[in-house]
């Protein structure tokens, strides 16, 4: 079986996996493993068995013959017993190398979490004053100053305009007495 992994999901020997986090992958890489050894073991002990019978068998027979005590159906079996080997060997390394890979990517995420919680702290530490009160008492102490500069804005106004009435009233005689053109 060969382990696939499609953009979106990862898939084993085309049949969709769930999507698991780090912690579940590794859990279900180590029980993928695990499941292949076991059937590789069982196939390493079923061509033993049947190496040893086809040996046995052909032993008394090799022997008066004075031919190697190895048949061709044995040979056969050996050599799919050390290409199972082999496979097993293979298998091991992928998984070997796996490890590895997520144990250096677990590493660097600790780093990371390490470095964010540091951070974090440090910007906790660097603002004790941001409390909602503190918002709160800053925002009235401004609205407290706009609305002391509205009230000069007013007053200002207040006396533009009475300026404005004497000037208009001292100007009403001229213009009462000026001949209308």
């Amino acid at each position: 079986m060969r382990l696939t992994k499609a953009p979106d999901q990862p898939t084993l020997a085309g049949a969709r996996l769930p999507h698991l986090g780090p912690k579940g992958m590794s859990e279900e890489i180590t029980e993928l493993s695990r499941r292949i050894s076991a059937a590789f073991d069982r196939m390493d002990q079923g061509l033993e068995l049947l190496s040893r019978k086809n040996v046995a068998a052909a032993a008394p027979s090799a022997a008066a013959l004075g031919a190697a005590p190895e048949t061709e159906g044995s040979a056969a079996l050996l050599r799919a017993l050390e290409a199972a080997r082999a496979s097993v060997e293979d298998w091991a390394e992928r998984y070997r190398a796996l490890q590895a890979r997520m144990g250096d990517e677990t590493l660097a995420m600790a780093s990371e979490i390490t470095r964010l919680t540091a951070e974090l702290a440090a910007a906790r530490a660097a603002a004790p004053a941001a409390t909602p009160n503190a918002d709160v008492d800053e925002l009235t102490a401004r609205i407290a100053e706009q609305e002391a500069e509205l009230e000069t804005l007013r007053a200002e106004r207040a006396l533009d305009t009475a300026e404005l009435a004497a000037i208009i009233a001292a100007l009403d005689p001229l213009v009462q007495e000026a001949p209308h053109v």
